[in-house]
């Protein structure tokens, strides 16, 4: 039992390591991203976008992080671009939507989407088409919890 422990352990980080989202606001220089793409380092991003256009940086996700997130208010033109994790995920479904998706919605009068999507890059400016579910990852957190 420890040897298959250990190797779905092994195979999480394998797999978790491969989602790299959009994420806006982080605090690092365009230099740096190489060496923390090639290396795998995590970076902390508060995920706020400049502007719409703001596609932020092409970085890994935390482990526990396994979705991308994008979210957009046309009133304000505020975006969002981030990692998301299995809360974020949970309130996503409990409001009955499929991940990948997204979904208009008005808040306090104002128009706003929000999408949620778990292939690696899927939380840029294209639409969410053709994005496949990597339920692998989804499975092995809810065994590990």
């Amino acid at each position: 039992m420890t040897i298959f422990r250990i190797f779905l352990v092994h195979l999480l980080v394998s797999v978790a390591e491969c989602i790299v989202c959009h994420r806006c606001g982080c605090n690092i220089q365009e230099e740096e991203v190489e060496d923390i793409q090639k290396n795998g380092i995590v970076v902390n991003c508060t995920g706020y976008c400049k502007d719409e256009t703001d596609m932020g940086f092409q970085l890994p996700c935390p482990l526990t992080q396994f979705l991308c997130h994008k979210y957009h208010n046309f009133l304000t033109h505020s975006t969002s671009r981030k990692c998301a994790d299995r809360v974020d995920m949970s309130s996503f479904k409990e409001k009955k939507r499929l991940v990948p998706g997204c979904y208009e919605m008005t808040i306090f009068g104002s128009e706003t989407v929000e999408c949620m999507c778990d292939t690696p890059n899927c939380n840029s400016v294209q639409p969410l088409k053709d994005v496949m579910p990597c339920v692998l990852v989804t499975a092995l957190l809810s065994l590990l919890a």
